[in-house]
């Protein structure tokens, strides 16, 4: 974006377990100061989110996301239907998506790469280990990719 104010880039964390959303939240504000976070903690709550994301008149209140870090094993709405939910949104279909989750699975992996996945994450051990895997994600997405201009504009 040329002249005028940056906004804050929005990265919405799709995450059942408070602890890797506490550890989401401190790597952010630590290290990536123009990044606003909002987290949802089961898929209804996503698609719902997404959904008033995609509305016209709702965007004050749910802006659309930068960046999308997606856990696959979530309550209510498996992350591999929010992912397709997503992909299948033309408001939201370029928007990046990175699947962070516990699985290493070759099946996961594959599924997730064919559903539109930009990246495919399997979340580190220790604390330290995560928060960096974090920092470099939202770094990468945030500050040296370039968003298409239809993401970039709005």
């Amino acid at each position: 974006m040329t002249g005028g104010k940056r906004k804050k880039s929005l990265v919405l964390l799709i995450e059942d377990d408070p602890g890797d959303q506490e550890l989401t939240r401190r790597a952010i504000a630590q290290d990536l100061p123009d990044a606003e976070l909002r987290i949802v903690p089961d898929g209804e709550d996503a698609i719902a989110y997404l959904e008033n994301a995609c509305s016209a008149s709702r965007q004050n209140e749910y802006p659309r996301p930068d960046l999308i870090l997606l856990d696959l094993n979530m309550p209510k709405i498996d992350g591999r239907d929010i992912l397709q939910f997503v992909r299948s949104r033309p408001e939201l279909r370029l928007t990046p998506v990175v699947v962070l989750t516990t699985s290493k699975h070759e099946r996961d992996i594959v599924s997730s790469y064919e559903k539109g996945c930009n990246t495919f994450v399997s979340k580190p051990v220790t604390v330290e280990e995560f928060m960096d895997a974090i920092r470099r994600i939202g770094h990468y997405w945030l500050n040296i990719a370039t968003a298409p201009p239809e993401l970039a504009v709005r």
